[in-house]
């Protein structure tokens, strides 16, 4: 895959040659956006056939990726920003990598992953339930209580199943 290049981002489009030039840069993120939903697809059917550390990896290998990206993309943020396709996958990559990591037993690195993920998208009640869950199994309960806490308020649905853990971490403490 190509690398995007600095002068890619002129991106003023007062003409149909300007146009023209940065339609390769569309069609670069266009592809590194196929590649990363391949990976994700490779990922997810490791995960289902119980192959937890083949599935982390193919997360962390998507997470590097986005690593590559924001580089690339570092001084145009507003750019990448419109890159919704992308930031679902990373969004997604970090939730099913700490699912991973939690099925081998590695609660803590689940947590990381998932702090990370939290600050992207600090309102993801999904990620403070799951890590409320990783830090609990960690005996971090005050910690695991104001993440369910958060979780619950962000997302009421989850109401009865946080309310139980809430409970359970109140009584570990």
């Amino acid at each position: 895959m190509r690398h995007i290049e600095d002068d890619d981002f002129g991106l003023r489009f007062n003409s149909i040659d300007s146009i023209t030039t940065n339609l390769d840069v569309f069609r670069t993120l266009e592809a590194f956006v196929r590649d990363l939903l391949d990976k994700k697809a490779n990922a997810a059917r490791l995960y289902s056939e119980h192959c937890y550390r083949e599935a982390g990896e193919c997360y962390q290998e998507i997470l590097h990726s986005m690593q590559d990206l924001h580089r690339d993309f570092h001084n145009h943020e507003e750019f990448i920003s419109t890159a919704t396709n992308v930031l679902l996958i990373y969004r997604e990559a970090h939730l099913n990598l700490a699912l991973c990591l939690v099925r081998q037993g590695e609660v803590g690195r689940a947590a990381e992953s998932l702090t990370r993920l939290l600050g992207y998208d600090p309102v993801s009640a999904k990620a403070r339930y799951l890590r409320g869950k990783c830090l609990m199994a960690s005996g971090r309960y005050p910690e695991a209580i104001n993440d369910l806490e958060e979780a619950k308020a962000f997302k009421p649905s989850y109401y009865e199943v946080i309310d139980r853990y809430i409970e359970q971490a109140k009584l570990l403490q």
